[in-house]
């Protein structure tokens, strides 16, 4: 558990990615994870097949609006208080990990562990990138709240069981392509 980014990119319904997981999974919440996290630079890495519970905190490539009576400048981004995401009530949702963020990553996916076993984060600090696939089907279009994509979040995450995960009733999305290995 901890803090992380979040992206977003466009996932094929019934594609099948680097974890191996059946093509179905897509059509329930699903996340791809940075190098780094994920455990593997090549196929399934021990992430696959994860779920882990993610909620929005703020966004940190645009300004939230002032705190009332102060002179801090304007924007248009959204910040939760931590009271705010501690009690659940921020957005949120279960994602299974299924796919590995693109080799290098860009700022996002490329967090990195060096061979003296330092770490260093992505271009925001953390250690840890989720890649949502979005849009879904499987996801709220009012999950991200504002009035246009923001295309980056920072979020509180927490590994949880995949009983928790929307598709876990599905016996047809659940398991792994062996063709695709």
């Amino acid at each position: 558990s901890g803090y992380a980014s979040l992206t977003h990119y466009d996932l094929p319904s019934n594609y099948v990615a680097s974890c191996g997981c059946v093509g179905r999974s897509t059509f329930y919440p699903t996340a791809a994870l940075n190098r780094y996290a994920y455990g593997s630079n090549t196929s399934i890495g021990p992430s696959c097949g994860s779920c882990f519970e993610l909620r929005l905190v703020s966004t940190p490539l645009a300004l939230p609006p002032p705190t009332p009576g102060t002179n801090e400048p304007w924007g248009d981004g959204i910040y939760y208080t931590p009271q705010q995401v501690a009690s659940g009530s921020t957005p949120n949702l279960v994602v299974k990990i299924i796919d590995l963020c693109p080799g290098a990553g860009g700022p996002w996916c490329n967090a990195t562990r060096f061979d003296n076993g330092t770490v260093q984060g992505n271009s925001l600090g953390f250690d840890v990138h989720f890649d949502l696939a979005w849009p879904s089907k499987a996801i709220s279009k009012g999950f991200f709240p504002g009035d246009h994509d923001y295309g980056a979040w920072n979020v509180s995450y927490q590994a949880v069981s995949c009983e928790r995960w929307a598709g876990w009733k599905d016996r047809a999305a659940l398991g792994s392509d062996w063709d695709q290995q």
